[in-house]
């Protein structure tokens, strides 16, 4: 200020203010908020659809769940095709900046797209904002981005929420318009469509999630959770190492991108896991074990493109000459009510140990996670969307 009482003029003293040095509190520890709450509840049950990989939250919240479940997708594996490809090779940090990768990952792309194989919405999920505006770039200047949109529209995802809603109606727009063209959406792990959007039916037909999303090594939050992670007194308080946290984490936001499709019962998809960790890697066995339960097993690698292609061409041919519930309205009734209690046997069984456990116990701390947990509102009229109702109002109440 200056001696009126007015803003000062000199631009030194500004940037002064601007680098002067500040104080920020970070709890390290989720424990500190959630044990008081776990000690004087008599029943706590966490469910989610992305709880995997569940290894790292007990220790982070500073309570033992005994009871663990982990339940398979309510759409039958006929419905999902799951593929890892080395396409790419190890999409690691320095990869992603190779000069070379923007053109391979169209490349890739194209494999499929040029030969009309994914109907309606396309999702690739990609590490960072930056690489996916250098994509956009360099696809414009080499002419890829005009060879995708001779089959796709494609569209991508922008830092802020203001382009947000925009971007979302070019793409659904390009997959209602009747056209059976569909589009293309780049968007980043970690995002608002990686995390809180629904893509079910045509909206995603196809899921590619390139890379692993680990966090920033640079980010100072990051680096001081491993390093409290592997101090001595939170390894005697049950928490994973400083880099088991951070595997964790990375395999976390996979899983919530990977699970932007196959929404309901009768929805398919097909989902690629582009990184060579995943398929010849030596360690590609462990990284599966990381993603979500209800589709390790489901993993297939191919010896070459052609066989690729030709299989997910196959799979989408079968599903849209039979499409699952008939594909109608029409269906009979019965016929829908058979395939509803069929393929939900699993999900009723794993309700029923979960309440008798609950009753057997006075203290009963679950671990709840199932694909269909996130929200499938298609399911509230059938047996299991009545049966979860009957629980939630049975089972004991929190205290």
């Amino acid at each position: 200020m200056n001696g009126d009482g007015g803003a000062s003029d000199d631009p030194s003293r500004e940037t002064n203010r601007k680098k002067a040095a500040g104080l920020a509190l970070w709890c390290l520890r989720p424990a500190v908020s959630f044990r008081p709450v776990s000690d004087a509840a008599r029943c706590v049950v966490v469910t989610s659809g992305t709880l995997s990989p569940m290894g790292s939250l007990e220790g982070e919240l500073g309570a033992g769940f005994p009871i663990k479940v982990e339940a398979p997708h309510v759409v039958p594996s006929s419905q999902i095709h799951v593929e890892a490809s080395d396409a790419l090779g190890d999409f690691t940090a320095k990869a992603q900046d190779a000069d070379g990768t923007p053109r391979a990952l169209g490349q890739f792309l194209l494999r499929y797209l040029s030969r009309n194989v994914i109907p309606g919405g396309v999702l690739v999920f990609l590490p960072k904002y930056s690489l996916i505006r250098r994509v956009v770039e360099r696809w414009r200047d080499d002419g890829t981005l005009a060879a995708i949109e001779k089959h796709k529209t494609v569209v991508w995802e922008e830092p802020g929420a203001q382009t947000l809603t925009p971007t979302l109606e070019t793409f659904r727009r390009s997959i209602d318009s009747g056209d059976k063209k569909g589009g293309v959406f780049l968007a980043v792990y970690r995002g608002k469509v990686s995390e809180g959007l629904d893509f079910k039916d045509a909206n995603a037909r196809a899921v590619f999630c390139v890379g692993i999303p680990f966090p920033s090594v640079g980010d100072v939050k990051v680096r001081l959770k491993k390093e409290y992670n592997s101090s001595a007194y939170a390894r005697s308080n049950g928490l994973l190492t400083g880099g088991d946290w951070y595997a964790h984490q990375a395999f976390r936001a996979y899983n919530q991108a990977l699970g932007r499709c196959v929404r309901h019962l009768h929805d398919y998809a097909a989902i690629f896991l582009v990184d060579a960790r995943f398929a010849k890697h030596a360690d590609a066995n462990r990284n599966k074990s990381m993603v979500s339960k209800w589709m390790r097993h489901l993993v297939s690698v191919f010896a070459s493109p052609r066989e690729s292609v030709g299989t997910l061409h196959e799979f989408f041919r079968r599903l849209e000459a039979d499409p699952p519930g008939g594909g109608r309205a029409t269906a009979p009734a019965e016929e829908r009510r058979k395939t509803d209690e069929t393929r939900n046997a699993s999900f009723l069984a794993n309700l029923g140990h979960l309440r008798a456990a609950i009753r057997e116990t006075s203290t009963t701390k679950v671990f709840v996670s199932s694909a269909s947990a996130e929200g499938q509102d298609s399911f509230a009229g059938t047996r299991v969307g009545r049966a979860r109702t009957r629980w939630r109002t049975t089972a004991s109440p929190l205290r």
